[in-house]
């Protein structure tokens, strides 16, 4: 959309070169969504994904009744257990100035004397990109549960550098010294070079490989 940015603030000025544009992302999109994102993050959550209700937190933006009044009258959120914040939490920008608007939140209430089992607390321990990221402990001879802070973290931008390249190749773009194809090669050279710190021999990215693929959606 930041293509477009332009021709939203001022429709009169710019003039429509290419009047059908059409943009594919892959992506999922749902602050477009006016009258049914937060209903559908809330069966989401409580339906498909099987979290109890009743350990749900919703944050709203302070002045967002419609919202507010979403989750109380039709969710059933009690009244409690929705929260209105400011700007800084609850309030959606693109820039400086451009399109804007208050968004909403649902949180999980890890209980202090238990968790919940199927939830981690951050996206590189996810099914994802964890086991990305065990196969670099074990070229590596690191184990993640026993490595310092410094070696986690090199084993995270391992796990990371390794899923974006390969998504970002199965799309078209191929490592260069110039553009897009320059991100990629930099992503190559650092997960390289963070292996070789902790260890690693070899082709890293080709023993790395079959881990990422194999957890790729088939649109890929």
């Amino acid at each position: 959309m930041l293509q477009f940015k332009p021709v939203f603030l001022d429709p009169v000025q710019v003039p429509r070169q290419v009047p059908r544009a059409t943009t594919a992302q892959r992506c999922i999109r749902t602050n477009d969504v006016e009258n049914g994102a937060i209903q559908w993050a809330w069966e989401l959550s409580t339906v498909e994904f099987g979290l109890p209700a009743n350990r749900l937190w919703i944050s709203v933006f302070e002045e967002d009744n419609e919202a507010f009044e979403i989750c109380h009258d039709e969710m059933g959120v009690p009244v409690e257990r929705i929260k209105r914040m400011g700007e800084e939490d609850n309030f959606w920008t693109s820039g400086v100035a451009g399109p804007c608007g208050p968004c909403s939140e649902i949180y999980y209430d890890f209980h202090p004397e238990r968790g919940y089992a199927d939830i981690v607390s951050n996206n590189y321990e996810t099914d994802l990109i964890y086991p990305i990221i065990e196969k670099t402990s074990e070229l590596a001879k690191v184990p993640y549960d026993l490595a310092d802070d410094q070696s986690k973290l090199n084993l995270k931008i391992i796990g990371d550098h390794m899923r974006a390249v390969v998504y970002l190749i199965s799309g078209g773009v191929v490592p260069s010294n110039i553009g897009r194809g320059y991100v990629v090669r930099r992503l190559i050279r650092r997960a390289v070079r963070t292996g070789r710190i902790l260890g690693t021999k070899g082709d890293l990215s080709t023993d790395i490989y079959p881990d990422v693929k194999d957890r790729m959606p088939r649109i890929f």
